[in-house]
């Protein structure tokens, strides 16, 4: 798998001496997984139905932790280069998640990945 890389900080793609840079392998699932938990539902003009349901099954008046973490997995578990999931847990701070997960991918190697998600 190859994609562009894109800055965790910004959103934006990587440009480097006037190039996009690219990611593959696992460096690549993992930012695959990354870009999974920032998805919003309805979010993306060209599939509505695409995206994790924060505002309305997850951050909602009486938030369940137990079927945020069934929620959010199912969408890491979805993402291309995904074979497992190791370990899970997510932290709520107001409208702020930070999702801690270990995986394990289709090319047999575990990636540990720390994602905040601020809505």
């Amino acid at each position: 798998m190859i994609n562009m890389k894109i800055d965790g900080s910004t959103g934006n793609l990587v440009i480097e001496n006037g190039s996009i840079v690219r990611v593959q392998s696992d460096d690549a699932i993992g930012q695959n997984a990354q870009a999974t938990l920032q998805h919003v539902l309805k979010e993306w003009f060209l599939n509505e139905d695409s995206g994790i349901d924060y505002f309305g099954k997850i951050l909602v008046k009486n938030y369940d932790n137990a079927k945020a973490e069934r929620i959010i997995k199912k969408a890491v578990r979805g993402a291309f280069g995904i074979a497992n999931i190791e370990s899970f847990s997510i932290t709520r701070n107001g409208k702020a998640l930070t999702c801690t997960f270990t995986v394990i991918t289709t090319n047999n190697t575990r990636i540990t990945l720390s994602e905040d998600v601020i809505l």
